[in-house]
């Protein structure tokens, strides 16, 4: 199932979590394109996506999915 992320919350998470997009993309084990992508599109993303990010993130997956 692809769900949207809710970018201003995702945004807000990274500068929270003091990585960088490349240090996030290699924690999460996604490619740092997959995050610029979410950044600046309005695209929908895998739930394993979105639940690697919010793990590295130390979110819960309900705040980045959009509503």
């Amino acid at each position: 199932m692809k769900y949207k992320i809710n970018k201003e919350k995702f945004k807000k998470a990274i500068l929270n979590s003091g990585l960088t997009v490349v240090n996030l993309a290699k924690k999460a084990k996604v490619s740092r394109q997959t995050i610029y992508r979410i950044l600046r599109e309005d695209s929908a993303f895998s739930g394993y996506i979105i639940s690697r990010l919010s793990k590295e993130l130390d979110v819960d997956i309900e705040e980045l999915i959009e509503e």
